[in-house]
């Protein structure tokens, strides 16, 4: 498990499903991260979309 309060915005992160997101924005809670998807392999339509993920479903830094 990464240690979300050491990502900044411009780091880069690995999600279940080979999902590749850019951290823009970190509230520093431990808890959530926000960042924008840029390759989602099984659903193309999310790239570009910014959204709030959960510490633990982030797998490693990409």
């Amino acid at each position: 498990m990464v240690n979300i309060l050491d990502l900044f915005p411009g780091d880069k992160i690995r999600l279940d499903g080979d999902v590749i997101a850019e951290v823009t924005g970190n509230p520093r809670d431990g808890i959530w991260i926000e960042a924008r998807y840029v390759k989602v392999p099984n659903d193309p339509s999310l790239e570009g979309a910014v959204e709030m993920i959960f510490a633990e479903d982030i797998l490693e830094l990409a």
